[in-house]
């Protein structure tokens, strides 16, 4: 198991609940994903094997055929204490912005608040056509739904999917998969 204790680290840019650091790992960015066994309020939900489960649901994706994040389990001292991780490498660079769908929602329909119901997400693509294949982005959301739920991810919110816009050609794409996890 690779040990990432002593990678360089980078300040970290990612958002999520759980604890994770921005290491770089022969000379490549990675988010790493450490277990959080914290419960949700008011809920019986534990991230503790968050790692394991972002690791296989994220090859799960990708056997399937679908372009995801590269990730790698491996290990982490702190204080004294070894923890489990999953070492999720950054597709973006300095050409390819991830853009969450969440930031294409609170663009669209100001006189309505957009949560994760089918009928927003696909109004919400609809109001977006002049910026992403709709077509396209809908076959590619559906996939992902399904095989979330086969795996049994039930934290696809509006943060955990988006697009891929390259700056210097002004096109988007539906990102690699990533957020697996839950």
């Amino acid at each position: 198991m690779i040990d990432f204790t002593e990678c360089i680290e980078e300040f970290n840019n990612y958002k999520g609940s759980e604890k994770k650091k921005t290491l770089i790992y022969n000379d490549k960015k990675y988010l790493v994903k450490f277990p959080d066994p914290v419960r949700e309020k008011n809920k019986n939900i534990s991230y503790i094997n968050n790692a394991f489960s972002e690791y296989v649901g994220s090859n799960i994706f990708k056997m399937i055929g679908f372009k995801t994040q590269n990730t790698i389990l491996g290990k982490y001292q702190y204080k004294g204490k070894e923890k489990i991780v999953c070492a999720c490498e950054d597709f973006t660079d300095k050409n390819q912005v991830l853009y969450e769908f969440e930031n294409l929602a609170l663009s669209s329909n100001p006189d309505k608040k957009i949560e994760t119901e089918i009928n927003d997400i696909m109004g919400v693509l609809e109001e977006s056509k002049k910026m992403i294949d709709v077509i396209e982005t809908r076959e590619k959301f559906w996939e992902m739904f399904i095989v979330d739920s086969l795996i049994g991810n039930t934290d696809r919110h509006n943060g955990n999917w988006g697009f891929l816009l390259n700056k210097n050609t002004g096109k988007t794409s539906f990102s690699p998969i990533y957020d697996c996890g839950s």
